[in-house]
């Protein structure tokens, strides 16, 4: 092992782009995925069933998928997280097969969290019928 007060080698200055350049298209495919739940064309189940194979997914925080949903705001998703036993800064790579089970389980049972913003966007306001 290494002597952990030994100073990190510095970077070339392509290697320095060539991270960032990698870190701009992880965010921007993290923002894609989120993009993807709000306008429902991803589901839990699916999001996570993909991170095993998208090291750029696995790095996404829990809280952060969860407030992609639609109708789910912060104070929700901290609820869930709570409810569901997992760390509030859990990535969705850290998550062990029985909190992805209990996960994608707790969004079959409470699918009005889903339904919710459907809801809100198909009603209009009550007409006064004043005669």
């Amino acid at each position: 092992m290494g002597d952990p007060t030994m100073p990190l080698t510095p970077l070339t200055e392509d290697a320095r782009a060539s991270a960032r350049e990698k870190a701009v298209l992880a965010r921007a495919h993290r923002q894609e995925i989120k993009r993807a739940l709000s306008d429902r064309e991803l589901s839990v189940r699916q999001v996570l069933d993909m991170v095993d194979s998208d090291p750029a997914l696995a790095k996404m925080p829990v809280g952060q998928m969860l407030r992609a949903l639609p109708g789910i705001g912060a104070v929700r998703a901290e609820r869930i997280i709570e409810e569901l036993h997992i760390a509030p800064t859990r990535r969705l790579g850290g998550l062990g097969v029985h909190q992805r089970r209990k996960m994608v389980e707790y969004f079959n049972r409470n699918s009005r969290y889903l339904n919710r913003a459907r809801r809100r966007t198909n009603t209009l306001p009550p007409e006064s019928s004043q005669s």
